[in-house]
């Protein structure tokens, strides 16, 4: 994953946080997220398209995108490796985003969750994994032990 296209992107969002607020009051899903595989820039956010999701911002093929459902982002990172390959990685968290602050908050769990991440892993906050089945034999879940880098948070590993 080009580290730098998704790190553009998060900085982008510190210097316009109020474009990322959502009227709606329920959790959000954020999901960052590259195919480096895509065979154009496009076929990300189709991705996210058809599963219900909204382009935040995007950078060649590595995107930021938002949810109502948080299943629907695991199946967009599932969708674009059927697409494009094992190489897809990304990370996905949740929360209340109706406020500019709300957004800070939960964007800010991105940058360590995708610092692991190698290509076929998505990274889940832990409120994710209580709000979606993550029984799906197309990937393997993994507990990640309190004391690491994220702690309470998940990884997901394609099969």
């Amino acid at each position: 994953m080009d580290d730098t296209a998704l790190q553009t992107l998060l900085a982008e969002t510190d210097d316009d946080v109020r474009s990322l607020v959502v009227i709606d009051k329920d959790p959000v899903t954020w999901l960052a997220i590259e195919a480096p595989g895509a065979d154009d820039d496009s076929m990300p956010a189709e991705a996210v398209t058809q599963m219900g999701g909204t382009v935040a911002l995007a950078r060649g093929t590595a995107l930021l995108a938002r949810f109502p459902n948080p299943a629907a982002a695991i199946g967009t990172w599932l969708t674009l490796a059927a697409w494009t390959g094992q190489d897809v990685r990304g990370a996905a968290v949740s929360g209340y985003c109706h406020r500019p602050e709300l957004v800070s908050a939960t964007l800010s769990q991105l940058p360590d969750l995708l610092a692991p991440a190698v290509p076929g892993e998505l990274w889940i906050d832990f409120e994710l994994t209580t709000a979606v089945d993550l029984n799906d034999d197309r990937f393997t879940v993994e507990r990640i032990d309190r004391g690491s880098l994220v702690p309470a948070s998940c990884k997901l590993t394609l099969r």
